[in-house]
């Protein structure tokens, strides 16, 4: 197995990958929208943390991926956004989520973030379940109501 930071030929799996992200989150959610070609496009251009991993047989099973913050205007200090993370069927419950946030971890780090700051939904069971093994802490909610 083989995790690394995304190159350019990897930008057809990572945009599958957070496609699937986003058809997952409409499954949850009928609100969420989905995202344009151009849209897509915009969302991973911005994101400067991105690491891929791959099988022994080079076979893509998982991305995550986020942006850096260096000056932020609604923060005090340096931090990271991890915007999504996306593991094949296939490999779920192997450790592959763990090793892509520890991976987008030290690369925050390396870049000087004091936090990785992250949302999910919460009726995102599997979301939930990862961010508690990882122990990020709840620190704020988020409330909606449908008019």
């Amino acid at each position: 197995m083989v995790i690394r930071e995304a190159e350019k030929g990897d930008r057809a799996y990572i945009t599958a990958a957070v496609q699937k992200i986003f058809a997952y989150h409409r499954e949850i959610d009928p609100f969420y929208s989905d995202l344009s070609t151009t849209d897509l496009g915009d969302f991973l251009d911005r994101q400067d943390i991105t690491f891929v991993v791959f099988s022994d047989t080079n076979e893509p099973l998982g991305v995550v991926l986020g942006q850096y913050h260096a000056a932020p205007v609604d923060r005090s200090v340096p931090y990271a956004s991890l915007r999504n993370i996306w593991v094949e069927e296939t490999a779920r419950g192997s450790g592959l989520a763990h090793l892509l946030v520890t991976a987008f971890e030290a690369a925050a780090r390396i870049r000087g973030a004091q936090f990785v700051d992250l949302h999910f939904d919460i009726r995102n069971k599997l979301a939930r379940a990862l961010w508690e093994s990882e122990e990020y802490e709840l620190y704020q909610e988020r409330r909606r109501k449908v008019l």
